[in-house]
């Protein structure tokens, strides 16, 4: 999905995707209340989505992600327009279901949502409830008790549909038991290839063989519109022109930038955590309290005591030795709470026990360096390439208004231009609307000249340059990049000439010549297959196929084909076509699978499971087909927002 999702844990991306569901229940929607000019962003039956109602769950969603995900502390790099369009969906989804529980009249009983409640983790551990630790987590969420059990009773309810859905797939026994045997079965083959090019070089094409073909298929050699021009390209990275810089100029720039050479103050300090990760009652989180405090004990005995020398090798925790670090980069690793401990520290004394949503820290605080300005001396090296970043943005951006000025005036060229500003004119030939050209030798010069850009390419074909000769413009492709682009001529549609493509022909008769020849020989090898009469057999080792376990080397539609071969008869014979060739496969022998009641029950459970998300995924379409689901305008300002 995003960058940063691909770059963490297996645990941040199961967390991302399991708190949507919870965040929409927890976010009180359900009690929203619509106001009038609310922006609506979805509709079904007579009920609407509204923007308040999805910054509402959204919302929920992002605080509960900060708390649940240690790693996540930049949400901008999850709080995209993806992540917020797969929200809505959900939220859809969510809303949509409790619409059609309630025309179903389907209710809760008190019992099953006590239950319920009573089974999720209020801070105690699953199955441990605890009324204070309920109120006063619904509190943190700004919910009551009674909000919260009917926000869970409409979640139970849209629930019972789509458990009735999920487990609703059903197939005969006897159909899944021959699926189970295909699907583990494996079969023995040999293979021999009839490779087109080996019989290319038996193949002669005449002239009037090519004239021909052109002639019976001039409509596959049409030439969309295409245009010839030239170009100036004018990149603020290119202004390398050398610029002597004197130390006066570096005195100054340093004066006025004295905020760009303060190193700020560091700490260094090392770190111990227990992860809550693992804990999964009250009694192994007492234990680990326990476990910290031993720590904490030998630091208040000995305060040089070595955190990383684990002693006691019962003990689990994970030692960092931080060094170096500011105050900005520990917020960034650890979290507000260990930056406020950190703070508080002077050098070489240990915190008390932090606790975290994920864990307990102890921390020790080594060494501080506090904050100094470099000298002038120390940051030249810097300065100077600041400063010649700065001529050179100075120098692009001279250049781009100096070209605006000679556009407009009529006495210039492009030419004329590109010697005004010292660079020099490009041309290309054969550029069309895809950002290519028919000329192969061409097709670096589009790439790394920026005119397969969509932008460039709408404004060389829209109607003012193609048609006006005398016309040539500024293109802006970046903020560091602009083309001048004049269209020398305008090429409509047309025919390739039998000259400019009868070597591509050539090339394509030979390449039905050699399949027509090797498509009669594999015929013939099979006729003598059939009639006993010997031929050269020469077939490849022995190759094991299986739906579940083939090579990885071999085309899935082999693998099918094999698995399809009829087997009351071995060896059978049967031909396949790849990209090089085609193959005679001899199917040698079938391998019955062996009897595993254990696999055999995960691969039904496994099927059973797909064909009730296949039923719920069509059973979804169909809910809002009938409700009539419809987005409304105003969803484009949560993808936007």
């Amino acid at each position: 999905m995003f960058e940063f999702i691909r770059n963490k844990s297996r645990f941040i991306i199961l967390t991302v995707f399991l708190l949507i569901t919870p965040a929409i229940f927890f976010s009180g929607v359900f009690n929203y209340q619509t106001q009038q000019d609310d922006p609506k962003i979805a509709k079904f039956g007579n009920s609407y989505i509204t923007l308040g109602e999805f910054n509402i769950a959204y919302s929920g969603f992002l605080d509960q992600l900060r708390s649940n995900v240690r790693d996540c502390t930049d949400i901008s790099m999850i709080d995209t327009p993806e992540m917020r369009e797969h929200f809505l969906e959900e939220l859809i989804n969510t809303k949509l279901l409790s619409l059609v529980s309630s025309d179903m009249n389907i209710s809760v009983t008190d019992e099953r949502l006590r239950n319920y409640i009573s089974s999720l983790d209020w801070g105690n551990g699953k199955d441990n409830f605890s009324n204070d630790s309920y109120v006063k987590v619904l509190s943190n969420y700004g919910m009551t008790p009674v909000e919260f059990e009917y926000n869970q009773r409409k979640f139970l309810s849209a629930k019972q549909i789509t458990d009735s859905i999920v487990s609703s797939g059903i197939t005969s026994k006897i159909v899944l038991s021959n699926y189970i045997e295909n699907l583990a079965q494996k079969r023995i083959i040999r293979t021999k290839m009839y490779n087109f090019d080996s019989y290319k070089h038996h193949i002669d094409i005449n002239s009037e063989e090519i004239n021909s073909w052109y002639l019976k298929h001039k409509d596959f050699f049409k030439k969309p519109e295409n245009v010839d021009i030239n170009y100036i390209v004018i990149d603020e990275s290119n202004c390398n022109e050398t610029l002597d810089i004197e130390d006066d100029e570096i005195e100054s720039f340093y004066k006025k930038n004295l905020d760009r050479f303060t190193v700020p103050k560091k700490v260094s300090f090392e770190s111990i955590f227990f992860s809550f990760d693992d804990v999964k009652s009250n009694k192994e989180k007492l234990d680990l309290f326990n476990d910290a405090n031993i720590i904490l004990e030998k630091l208040d005995k000995n305060p040089r005591y070595i955190l990383s020398s684990k002693e006691d090798s019962n003990l689990n925790y994970i030692y960092t030795n931080n060094k170096s670090s500011t105050y900005e980069e520990v917020l960034e690793a650890f979290g507000p709470e260990a930056k406020d401990a950190i703070l508080e520290l002077s050098k070489g004394q240990h915190s008390e026990l932090l606790e975290t949503p994920y864990g307990l820290y102890i921390f020790r605080l080594n060494e501080v360096s506090l904050p100094y300005l470099l000298t002038c001396k120390e940051s030249k090296d810097k300065i100077i390439t600041e400063i010649q970043q700065d001529y050179r943005r100075k120098c692009f951006l001279e250049k781009i208004d100096r070209v605006r000025e000679l556009i407009y005036n009529k006495d210039y060229d492009i030419e004329s231009i590109a010697l005004e500003i010292g660079t020099k004119t490009l041309s290309l030939k054969g550029l069309n609307k895809i950002g290519t050209a028919f000329d192969e030798k061409n097709d670096d010069s589009v790439k790394n000249n920026y005119l397969n850009n969509s932008q460039v390419l709408n404004v060389i074909f829209s109607n003012e340059i193609s048609s006006d000769k005398n016309y040539y413009g500024l293109i802006q492709v970046s903020p560091t990049v602009f083309l001048i682009v004049k269209v020398l001529r305008y090429n409509p549609p047309s025919i390739f000439s039998l000259a400019d493509v009868s070597s591509k022909i050539k090339s394509l008769i030979l390449e039905d010549k050699a399949r027509a020849l090797a498509i009669d020989h594999i015929n013939k090898d099979m006729e003598n297959i059939s009639q006993n009469i010997k031929f050269d057999n020469k077939f490849s080792e022995k190759i094991e196929i299986s739906r579940l376990e083939s090579d990885f080397r071999l085309p899935k539609e082999l693998v099918n084909f094999v698995m399809s071969m009829p087997i009351k008869r071995l060896p059978y014979y049967d031909k396949f076509t790849v990209d090089s060739g085609i193959l005679l496969v001899r199917l040698e022998n079938v391998l019955k699978k062996q009897n595993d009641n254990l696999m055999d029950k995960q691969i039904c459970d496994s099927l059973l499971d797909s064909i009730g998300k296949s039923e719920w995924l069509a059973s979804l379409r169909f809910l809002k087909n009938k409700y009539k689901l419809k987005l409304l305008d105003h969803v484009d300002d949560v993808i936007r927002d």
